[in-house]
């Protein structure tokens, strides 16, 4: 990826994040998704584009739309596999933080399918 369209992708996903820290999370996911588009065009590091699907994640999460952060949680999880040798997987810290995102969101859709049951009871 040439220089200038590292930085420009490096910039998008830092205003995501300070966005996402300053809870404007639709704002956080624009700029979020921008940062993802430039390394898928440009050919970005996996570990970048991991991130930037962590961030979205958590940007979806925090707005309570379970599915979204589970697709984004999922794809971060899958690419981190294809590239952490077996043997370290159970140890990598980044492994560990998607695979407890993806437990928290299955659990919370869980609880909103229950919810709309009770509902119907």
């Amino acid at each position: 990826m040439p220089g200038k369209e590292i930085s420009r992708a490096f910039c998008f996903f830092h205003i995501g994040l300070c966005l996402y820290e300053l809870g404007d999370y639709d704002a956080a996911i624009n700029e979020v998704e921008k940062s993802l588009q430039h390394h898928e065009q440009h050919n970005g590091s996996v570990y970048d584009k991991c991130e930037c699907y962590s961030l979205l994640g958590l940007n979806h999460l925090e707005r309570d739309d379970y599915d979204k952060a589970l697709k984004y949680f999922q794809t971060e999880l899958d690419l981190r596999l294809q590239f952490v040798p077996n043997e370290k997987q159970d140890s990598d810290e980044k492994i560990k933080f998607a695979r407890s995102t993806i437990q928290i969101c299955q659990a919370n859709l869980e609880l909103e399918m229950l919810y709309w049951m009770s509902l119907t009871i």
